[in-house]
Formats: C-alpha cells, structure tokens, sequence
C-alpha cells in the first residue's frame, strides 16, 4: 500500500492537495535544478543519496484543537521541484506556500504552528531552497548550491558543493566544509565557518563569528560583521592577504605578521596580513575582540 500511495503521489496533477498525518513523495529531478522545500513551521533535514532519485517524508508534528493542521503539496516549474507543508485554506507555488492567515512563507519568512517535519534524500548535483517559519534545517552531504532560511532556528549545512546563503532571524548557523561562496546572517545567534576558501560574508547582530579558512583561499572580499561579540579567523601559515579591521571595544591580534599603513590605532587597523595577497580581509564588531589565528 505504501509503494501505491507513493506512486499516486509522484503521478498527481502538480499543487494536488494533500490532507493526510504523513506525505511521502520521490521523483527524478535533473542536475543543475532546484527541489524547494517550503515548511510553514517544522524541522528539515536532507542528506544526500547516490540514486538519482529525491525522496521526501513529511510528518505532522503538531495539530491545533479543532484538527487544525498543515496540509501537503507539490509544485512542479520545468524541472524545479517545490515542496510545501502549508495551512489550510492557502496555497502552494513555485515560490513557496502562501497560508490561509494571509502571510506568505518562503525564504526568510518566520511561520507559526501547525508544524510538520520534512527528511529529504537529495540526488548530487541537485540545488537545494529549504525555508522554515519556526524550524531547524539540517543539510548533510547534499546539494549544489544550498539556500536556507528559517525565522527562528538554527542552520547547519555541511558538504555542500557550491554556494551556501544560510539566514536566521534568531538562531545560529553552521557552515562546514564549504566548497565554494558561503553567506551567513542571523539576527542573534553566533557563526561557524570552516573550510571556506571565499567569498565568504558571515553577518550577525548579536553574536560571536568563528571562521576557518581553507590552506587555498580565492582571490576576493571576506566580509565578517558582529554588532556585538568577538570574531576569531583561523587560517594557514602560509595566508596571505589585505586586512581592515575595527572594534569599538575590543582588542586585536594576529599570529601572522602584520605590516600597518596609516597611524597606529589599537581598535582599528589596516594594512597587509602575511605574505599579502588579493584576498581582502573587512572584519567590523561593535562590541569584541578580533583574533586571527594560524590553524
């Protein structure tokens, strides 16, 4: 029965509604397109598989008095896939799902309960949109190009292979092994970035920053900004590069050489990191200390 049902899923007219406990839906979707999950509330998590497949399980978390609850749907746009867990009386597009209460939940927007869980098996080279009103989102060893969003949860997204744009209203997030451009911002909550070779931008209002460079770093801007909390770069022995760096209340160091231009200022320096180079180094906190470090 379970296999039927998943098959009448995969068969049904594109945005059929789905009112059921769980959802279960698997298809081919090509390289280089995009599988959007779009969560109104509930966690996401995705990992990879080495099928050519996509397989999604969602699951009904929390069901208001009066049976209140998310319902399912799929959205099909050339070979983009769009995903959604939404409230009754709403809708779902390409773009995301659009609730009965009037507000619209898609990358960067914050939901309410009902909730639902997604767990997703992504094929390579697949790109991945993943949004959550009130949720986690997990991404292990999957996707291309990897965006994220929740309103209140944390990010973590590990392996994937291009760009990553993570961002929390209230949560913190978690880069690893990022292979390509990462961009970070949460609201309130702390960043770590390990294995970026750049461009990198991690952004927070409230919160501590922790980068590691890769031994190769591109040439380019690493952007790292905390309205208050401190901001530690690791990077190799051999790093090199250009740096512009203030704290209002805060010291700075570096292991590595530091030759200044212009007039010594212990809050604020500027010069050339290392060997020099043409990665450009902008680090900006209001309120904590700036290290860099040799890993």
């Amino acid at each position: 029965m379970r296999a039927l049902w998943i098959l009448a899923l995969a068969a049904a007219p594109a945005s059929a509604q789905v009112d059921a406990p769980t959802f279960d839906w698997n298809g081919a979707i090509p390289a280089g397109a995009t599988l959007h999950i779009a969560n109104v509330d509930g966690n996401i998590r995705v990992s990879g598989t080495s099928s050519g497949q996509a397989r999604v399980h969602g699951e009904r978390t929390h069901v208001l008095s009066g049976g209140r609850a998310l319902l399912f749907a799929v959205v099909k746009s050339g070979d983009d896939v769009t995903i959604c867990a939404y409230n009754p009386h709403g809708r779902c597009d390409a773009s995301g799902s659009r609730g009965g209460d009037g507000f619209h939940v898609g990358i960067g927007f914050s939901g309410q309960s009902p909730s639902a869980d997604f767990t997703v098996e992504l094929p390579a080279g697949v790109k991945l949109a993943a949004s959550s009103g009130d949720g986690s989102i997990d991404v292990l060893s999957a996707g291309a190009d990897v965006t994220a969003s929740s309103g209140d949860g944390s990010i973590s997204v590990s392996g994937a292979t291009g760009n990553v744009n993570a961002s929390s209203g209230d949560g913190s997030i978690t880069i690893e092994n990022a292979q390509r451009g990462v961009i970070a911002r949460t609201g309130d909550g702390s960043i770590s970035i390990s294995a970026a070779s750049g461009p990198v931008e991690p952004t927070t209002g409230d919160g501590s920053v922790e980068l590691h460079l890769a031994k190769e770093v591109n040439p380019g801007s690493i952007d790292l900004h905390t309205g208050d909390g401190s901001v530690t770069i690791f990077v190799a022995s051999q790093f090199g590069g250009q740096i512009d760096a203030s704290t209002s209340d805060g010291s700075i160091q570096s292991d590595l050489p530091l030759a200044l231009s212009g007039r010594m200022d212990p809050q604020h320096v500027r010069g050339t990191l290392g060997s020099g180079g043409d990665v450009q180094l902008r680090i900006r906190t209001g309120d904590g200390d700036i290290r860099i470090k040799r890993q």
